[in-house]
């Protein structure tokens, strides 16, 4: 986990920049947020949708999806409870 605190901006509005990562044995990225960048724009049809603009997001395994920020606990309360998700998904595929 790292946690900085920075100057308010559209890209980190709660002006907290963060990382809270799992990886397995090895290094490689079970799951991850952050928001050190933009998240990719939809690539479905209708790309009516915007990117927001805050850089917060989810990363599982190869997916990456939007994470709106409520508040730092709230961010530690989902990140947990998806790592217990995760370390759940890989006793049950071994």
């Amino acid at each position: 986990m790292r946690v900085s605190r920075v100057p308010r901006d559209k890209h980190r509005p709660h002006g907290i920049q963060y990382a809270l990562t799992l990886h397995r044995p090895g290094g490689k990225r079970i799951l991850g947020y952050d928001n050190a960048h933009a998240a990719p724009a939809r690539s479905n049809p209708s790309r009516r949708s915007r990117r927001p603009v805050a850089f917060d997001h989810i990363h599982r395994g190869q997916r990456v999806t939007h994470y709106v920020f409520e508040s730092p606990g709230k961010l530690l309360e989902d990140f947990w409870a998806d790592v217990e998700a995760a370390l759940e998904m890989e006793r049950t595929e071994k």
